[in-house]
Formats: structure tokens, sequence, C-alpha cells
């Protein structure tokens, strides 16, 4: 259900974004194309394969959501992630990976130049955890692979860093139990006492 969620999420707001900014006009009359998000939502949202796999590689990133409230995920360039996950009293061990992309879209964009359109293919960030793990918003137990496509995934990362900044890679109980409430990088390293 979440991941249901999350992609339909994503949809709206990445994908059909430019189109609910659209005229209203229906059927044939509406000759006008979507209007052209920003090239910096562009710039922020859209990644090749090779920049995601980048940007993800020994990287500590603060996500935060409504369901899960805040988390805190290290994941190495070796494909490896370990997740410190709001109330959890140990690190959640699991794999990281990226698929081809799966889906082929045309962007409107707007930049100082003016409106160009361009043909993007957006990978797909995929992450599995432990046998014994479960997703404690849907209750559902997981240890098989779960993607979402990338976008969503980085309009929900609010910071990231290079680096495993609180150790998670070397531990099996986190620093202290993360609360769900919003929080940065910085508010969290001054609470631990080892990182």
């Amino acid at each position: 259900m979440r991941y249901e969620l999350r992609r339909l999420l994503c949809f709206l707001l990445v994908i059909a974004l430019p189109f609910l900014f659209n005229d209203c006009a229906a059927g044939p009359e509406r000759s006008q194309p979507p209007k052209p998000i920003s090239e910096a939502l562009y710039n922020r949202l859209y990644k090749t394969e090779s920049q995601l796999r980048a940007i993800m590689s020994d990287t500590t990133i603060l996500a935060h959501d409504p369901e899960h409230g805040t988390q805190v995920e290290y994941t190495s360039a070796g494909g490896r992630c370990y997740l410190w996950y709001p109330g959890n009293q140990v690190i959640m061990r699991g794999e990281w990976k990226l698929e081809l992309a799966v889906m082929e879209s045309s962007l409107r964009i707007r930049t100082a130049k003016g409106v160009e359109a361009q043909r993007i293919a957006v990978p797909r960030l995929c992450f599995r955890y432990g046998p014994g793990t479960y997703n404690p918003v849907t209750g559902i137990k997981v240890g098989k692979w779960s993607c979402q496509d990338s976008q969503l995934s980085l309009l929900l990362n609010q910071e990231r860093r290079k680096g495993d900044i609180f150790g998670l890679s070397r531990r099996r109980v986190p620093p202290f139990v993360l609360e769900p409430k919003n929080t940065t990088l910085n508010a969290l390293l001054k609470k631990c006492k080892d990182c």
C-alpha cells in the first residue's frame, strides 16, 4: 500500500505537475502542451544512473516523511545500506541497487534560453533489508527488493553528506534512539557522543 502511495505521489509531483497547471480545456480544443517545469526542479530530481550512483555511494542521507518520521541511512559504494529508523534499538542492515530505467517521459523544461523539450529515462532506486524485518507503517514483512522511482527518493531526502558520519556501518546499536520528529544532521551529530 505505502509503495503504491509513494508511486502515485511521485507521479503527481514530478511527472504530472506540468499537466496540473495547464489550461483546463478538454477534448480536441486543448492544443497547448503542458506547462514546463523549472530547470532548478529538473536538476534536483532527474538524474542519470551514473549521477544517481555517485549521489548514493558513500553517503549519509536524512529523509523525513509523515508516515515514518525521520530516518537516517548510510549507503556504501559497494551496495550495502544501514538504516537508523525511529524508535529502533538496532541498525537495520540491507542492500541498495539501481535498476535500469523502466519509465521514459517527455518533459518541457523552462531554462534561461527558453523552453526545451527533453526525453528522459528515470532510474529506480531499490532497497532490501534482512529477513525478519518488517515495515512498521504497513506491518508487511520485508526481505524482498522494494523499488521506487528515483525522483521520489530525491524529493524526500532533506539532507545528504558524503561519508558514514554516524558510523552506522560499524554499529549494531544506534548512537541513541531516533525520534520521528523532523530534525537535521547537525542536530543529530550534536546529540551523538561517539560520532
